[in-house]
């Protein structure tokens, strides 16, 4: 029972593959410029951690009762004026800080990691154009 309903899903989610598969393959230099540019890693960083700062401030007390009322549950002892913040600990003074010096690394990773999708785009395409009739088969 089970084989029949798992080819059905791999097959529903297969069916467009083949299309995208003709495709050409997408040329991430551009991308893989962005991410490397100084200047953008630099704006990409501060606005990290000034999201990650204000993050930390949000109020995480009150969300707690109110999705613990959304299910009719019970809502775990916090304080109703917790803030994520206060949940983390002393590390969480750190925390935008850290999060700003960390994304150029992740930065470099994303563009490195489009760079080895378009190299990969032709393996891709064939286990596409494959992959229909490998389903029937096992059908």
């Amino acid at each position: 029972m089970r084989l029949p309903i798992l080819a059905a899903a791999l097959a529903t989610i297969a069916a467009p593959l083949p299309a995208m598969a003709q495709d050409t393959a997408p040329d991430t230099s551009e991308l893989r410029e962005v991410l490397a540019d100084p200047a953008t890693i630099e704006r990409a960083s501060t606005m990290l951690g000034v999201m990650t700062d204000v993050m930390m401030e949000m109020p995480i007390g009150r969300m707690a009762e109110g999705m613990a009322e959304a299910i009719d549950g019970e809502a775990p002892d916090i304080d109703p004026d917790a803030r994520v913040r206060d949940m983390m600990g002393p590390e969480a003074e750190d925390m935008p800080r850290q999060m700003a010096e960390r994304l150029p690394q992740m930065m470099e990773m994303m563009g490195v990691m489009a760079g080895v999708l378009e190299e990969a785009m032709p393996v891709l395409r064939e286990a596409a154009e494959r992959l229909p009739s490998e389903l029937s088969r096992s059908e």
